[in-house]
């Protein structure tokens, strides 16, 4: 049996998934070379997808891994095959010079699991609901355009912090939100640009916003709209971006730090003020251990001892501190901000 047909086989076993999102994945989407496998028996008894994604953080931007579709057969599991895809995953990621990788968990009990290995939850949304009485305002002001990846990119960079989706990615959610039976829709105002865009997909009694892209309240009321007319008889449950109030957050995935120093790069640029010496400790990627000292918006490492510290934490709480509100920033003093993690593959 090769890769891909081991691979398919266990997205079979191990996912609620139909055979035309089978055939669509590993016709369309499937790459071998994001793939992490282990064998037992000669057969592919374990496995991941290890994708790469650019993620915007404030005025930088950042290379990062992606995980998803983590499964192992079920004769196979408990002799820590997927800690070790794990593991590799975190050093492969490094190799390809990503700061970070990314991941949703399936389940809350995989959100401990992956703690293990130094994830940390830093993705948030803020999750709004809307009875199927819920009437959204479209106004004289918009009109339903097509969804289009350059509109869908301008509206996506003006988030301050963000996994960013590459033209096939895209084309990715596109087949994937109607093959769910959803929707892609955009609206454009009087001047014809789009300024807002929307993928949703319904469940038995609601529809499901997974992203929505707009320039300002009103747009945002517009596109829901659209919605509304396609599906006028379901509640809405909106994935909005993270505010302000930690009480209304959802948690929607973690990140684990694979690369400081390249990480703090990006920090660093965004707040040339920024005075830091930040000694970090990392059991799993021993790489990470030393000292950063954050200057002048530039990064210098050392792994001598030095005494006057301003930060002595592990990977994870550095994840925390620099994801985390522009409050909690203020107080390390540190550009801090809230990242999405939308639209992927799960």
């Amino acid at each position: 049996m090769d890769i891909k047909t081991g691979i398919r086989q266990l997205f079979k076993d191990n996912f609620t998934v139909s055979r035309e999102w089978l055939d669509f994945y590993f016709s369309a989407a499937y790459d071998e070379r994001c793939a992490l496998t282990a064998e037992q028996d000669g057969a592919i008894a374990s496995s991941l997808m290890l994708d790469s994604y650019s993620m915007k953080l404030g005025d930088s931007f950042i290379d990062t891994g992606y995980i998803f579709g983590a499964s192992t057969a079920r004769r196979q599991r408990g002799k820590g095959l997927m800690s070790a895809l794990i593991k590799d995953a975190l050093a492969e990621a490094r190799n390809r010079g990503h700061a970070l990788v990314n991941l949703i968990p399936a389940s809350d009990r995989l959100y401990f699991y992956y703690e293990r290995f130094g994830f940390t939850t830093v993705f948030y949304s803020e999750r709004q609901r809307y009875t199927s009485a819920h009437r959204f305002d479209i106004g004289d002001r918009y009109h339903r355009v097509n969804v289009d990846y350059d509109d869908f990119n301008r509206l996506e960079l003006m988030r301050r912090a963000t996994v960013i989706h590459s033209r096939d990615d895209f084309d990715y959610a596109v087949s994937d939100t109607s093959l769910d039976g959803g929707s892609a829709v955009a609206v454009a105002g009087d001047d014809g640009v789009t300024c807002a865009v929307a993928f949703a997909t319904p469940g038995n009694d609601s529809l499901h916003v997974r992203i929505l892209l707009a320039v300002d309240d009103n747009a945002a009321e517009a596109v829901m709209g659209e919605l509304k007319k396609e599906y006028p008889d379901l509640m809405f449950v909106v994935d909005a971006c993270p505010g302000s109030n930690p009480a209304s957050l959802c948690r929607q995935g973690m990140t684990r730090i694979t690369d400081v120093r390249l990480l703090l790069d990006a920090v660093a640029a965004n707040d040339p003020a920024a005075e830091q010496v930040i000694r970090v400790h990392d059991s799993f990627i021993p790489q990470n251990n030393g000292v950063y000292i954050i200057s002048g918006g530039a990064v210098t490492y050392t792994d001598a001892t030095i005494r006057r510290l301003t930060l002595d934490v592990d990977a994870s709480t550095l994840a925390r501190i620099i994801f985390n509100s522009p409050r909690v920033g203020a107080v390390f003093g540190l550009p801090s901000m809230r990242p999405t993690l939308q639209l992927m593959p799960e």
